[in-house]
């Protein structure tokens, strides 16, 4: 059975700035989709770092995640 987790997802400029931040209780195998999708939404984000209590969990890259929806010309 997964367990709740409350993560902090710090959304990163390419600089290093810190550019939005995310709370949100999910399951322990949810970050990662979570953080994709904040990729997703935030175009000028080049990754995520992923908070718990004890520390950094995780960066997930853009790495060719696309801005969805595409923005309107």
């Amino acid at each position: 059975m997964a367990r709740a987790v409350n993560y902090t997802f710090v959304c990163l400029g390419d600089k290093q700035v810190a550019t939005t931040l995310d709370l949100q209780v999910l399951d322990d195998e949810g970050y990662r989709r979570h953080a994709i999708e904040l990729l997703r939404q935030h175009g000028s984000a080049s990754a995520v770092e992923v908070w718990t209590e004890t520390g950094l969990v995780d960066v997930i890259p853009r790495d060719g995640v696309r801005v969805w929806p595409e923005p309107t010309v």
